[in-house]
């Protein structure tokens, strides 16, 4: 099977469209091309990108027999030339990573005027960006002074350029100040327009929707990291003008409960130090080059832990419409079998109210009503022996905290463990750090483990990058997710 590029002129025929409204199309066939090919089709100035990634379903068509001459921007143009290929839509690419510059320095030779084959390094390229993160196929990244609360005027604005300098504020302190649900957020923009096309290299209209915008700022005598998201958010080319308001207007807007502001604890993401494909000096970061890639993929990342985290609190919180109605009676029918309590307390007297598994006093974890509270566990399941019997407290019985005793009374490999056993089974569970597993640091956030030693391990956050831990440090205090 070959991989072709052919070039498509917008100004003659809207392909946009066309794969907006059609999952198939006859192309003329002016390549020896089988069935199962794949055609990435380069869309032309003004857009300079490959957009799209099709797979030739049927070759040598006598006739066109998909009519899609609508999108023709000549109607004379739409000519039967007698040798056609049906090509099937794949993929489309949202970003501009496959614009003819990226293209050209991963290994395209020559103009893209007619169809081309693809080489190897090309293919190889193509291959990686499909393979890149794509949740936020859309995404900017904006510089605004650095501020607390982004909900009005502050004391503390700090690297926001000359304009704050002098003014002591900037546009940007209400950026996370709700207006009827929504955020309205401003970037100082250099020639007082968003480049939407930049964003999507599609877009030729005032506005943009689906966007995410990474809301950036310097920290005071420190580096640039990130201080919150809108998601799905609208984009307009020109600024909104506020109204009765002394704020000159906005680019973005977003819903509130699509957007989060970090606390300034929680502000630990740091930028790659590279200078080619970083934010560099401008407001407006539009991270569409080829060194752009592996940075705009952190941050991907990074907001993609931020909103998986926002969305099990919204699981958590009561206010679902969900309805789970309980209560209702039930008769049982209960055989049980009878416990002394005097052996209980003789087991006590010895044990004291401690779990004699993982070494858990509940009075000093709940407080006063967790006084002299304590499970009794029998060591040999009572249900096991027939009738009545004699116990010995001291050898029999053995205290345990709810949580160990349920996990007494839970079958592994079809039998019960034993006390021994159920402690190895903690100190395994605590020691379980897995090449690949993931780990949650208290300062740095969601990461991956990628190396293990005796004392260090080797550690992938989205905020920092690689980092080595020590070994002690990470099983006492980073949270297991495996």
């Amino acid at each position: 099977m070959a991989n072709w590029i052919i070039p498509c002129s917008i100004k003659d025929y809207n392909i946009i469209d066309a794969f907006n409204a059609l999952e198939r199309i006859d192309w003329k066939q002016s390549i020896n091309a089988s069935v199962g090919d794949t055609i990435y089709i380069y869309v032309s100035n003004p857009i300079k990108c490959i957009k799209y990634k099709c797979s030739v379903e049927v070759v040598d068509k006598d006739c066109i027999t998909i009519d899609d001459s609508k999108f023709y921007i000549n109607p004379d143009n739409y000519v039967n030339y007698k040798k056609h290929m049906q090509i099937k839509l794949i993929k489309k690419y949202n970003n501009n990573y496959l614009s003819y510059d990226n293209l050209k320095r991963n290994g395209l030779i020559g103009n893209i005027q007619g169809p081309l084959k693809v080489n190897s390094q090309v293919e190889e390229y193509i291959l990686s960006i499909e393979n890149k993160n794509d949740l936020f196929p859309r995404i900017l990244c904006c510089e605004i002074a650095w501020m607390e609360k982004y909900a009005g005027p502050e004391e503390n604005v700090s690297s926001g350029g000359e304009y704050v300098k002098t003014n002591k504020f900037g546009h940007e302190e209400i950026n996370f100040l709700e207006d009827d649900g929504y955020y309205h957020g401003f970037v100082q923009s250099s020639n007082g327009l968003i480049n939407l096309n930049r964003i999507d290299s599609e877009c030729f209209d005032d506005t943009l929707d689906d966007v995410l915008i990474v809301w950036c700022a310097t920290r005071p005598h420190s580096k640039r990291t990130i201080v919150g998201y809108y998601n799905h958010a609208k984009v307009y080319k020109n600024m909104q003008k506020r109204v009765n308001s002394k704020y000159d207007g906005y680019y973005f807007e977003a819903k509130v409960e699509d957007s989060k502001l970090l606390d300034v604890s929680e502000r630990n993401f740091d930028f790659d130090e590279e200078k080619k494909g970083n934010i560099g000096r401008a407001n407006i970061w539009y991270a569409d080059s080829n060194e752009s890639i592996n940075q705009i993929e952190r941050i991907k990342l990074y907001i993609k832990e931020l909103i998986d985290g926002e969305s099990l609190n919204r699981l958590d919180s009561p206010n679902s419409d969900d309805k789970y109605v309980e209560g209702q009676l039930k008769e049982h029918l209960v055989t049980s079998r009878e416990r002394d309590p005097k052996a209980r307390r003789k087991c006590i007297e010895k044990y004291g109210y401690v779990c004699q598994v993982c070494g858990i006093n509940l009075e000093r974890v709940y407080g006063p009503v967790a006084k002299d509270y304590i499970h009794v566990h029998h060591i040999h399941f009572i249900s096991d022996i027939d009738g009545e019997h004699t116990v010995n407290p001291e050898e029999d019985l053995i205290t345990v905290c709810p949580n160990c005793h349920a996990m007494l009374h839970l079958k592994l490999n079809n039998s019960y463990l034993s006390i021994g056993e159920l402690k190895q089974e903690m100190i395994k569970a605590k020691e379980k750090l897995v090449v690949g597993y993931k780990i949650k640091h208290p300062s740095f956030g969601v990461g991956t483990i990628k190396a293990i030693t005796n004392k260090d391990v080797t550690i992938y956050f989205t905020s920092k990058g690689s980092m080595t831990i020590n070994k002690s440090y990470v099983l006492e205090k980073c949270e297991m997710l495996y």
